[in-house]
């Protein structure tokens, strides 16, 4: 209860998420200074009853991708963004590359969701396929490779074939399947 003339304050404070969208006095709108987590409101009492109606709304933040190489990143929905709302990220690599990590505001997230708390830039980073490359069973000569071991998707191998005494080179094989030339470009993991 106040008197006639008596200035009253009321904080108010909407729960983690939302925001105080709209006062109302008598029925009336009346501005609101509201710092985000809290609002004030201040009112001269009068003569009569009176009715303070409060509105409280979500927050809403900005969601984007931010830069990416070597791949793309897609949101289910991006720009202004109601706080909470669970947003899933589809990270395509380039030919040759696979997903390394999806990052939001430059933190790792595991899986492919997360759910919006704040302004949030989303990124994602994509490394090289990794390739075993290695010889085969030779038979009436040598075969070396060049580079062997685990390479990079699409490095160039260079194969060098000397057939045994008495013998010529029939074919070079990759996987079952016969090259033009002593080099191939490693595609297959």
């Amino acid at each position: 209860t106040a008197t006639i003339g008596q200035s009253v304050s009321y904080t108010l404070t909407p729960a983690t998420g939302y925001k105080v969208s709209k006062i109302t006095v008598n029925g009336t709108s009346v501005s609101v200074t509201n710092s985000g987590a809290t609002a004030t409101y201040t009112l001269t009492m009068t003569a009569e009853d009176t009715t303070i109606s409060v509105t409280f709304a979500k927050k809403t933040y900005a969601v984007s991708v931010g830069d990416v190489t070597n791949g793309t990143v897609t949101l289910s929905s991006t720009g202004n963004i109601s706080y909470n709302t669970t947003i899933t990220v589809t990270a395509t690599p380039d030919t040759g590359y696979e997903l390394d990590q999806i990052l939001v505001n430059g933190t790792a997230i595991s899986g492919t969701t997360f759910k919006v708390t704040k302004a949030s830039t989303v990124t994602a980073t994509f490394k090289k396929i990794q390739c075993a490359v290695s010889v085969g069973t030779v038979s009436n000569g040598k075969v070396t490779i060049s580079p062997t071991g685990t390479v990079d998707y699409g490095t160039t191998i260079t194969v060098t074939a000397t057939p045994a005494t008495g013998y010529k080179l029939n074919q070079i094989l990759v996987n079952g399947t016969a090259i033009e030339g002593t080099t191939f470009t490693v595609t297959e993991a």
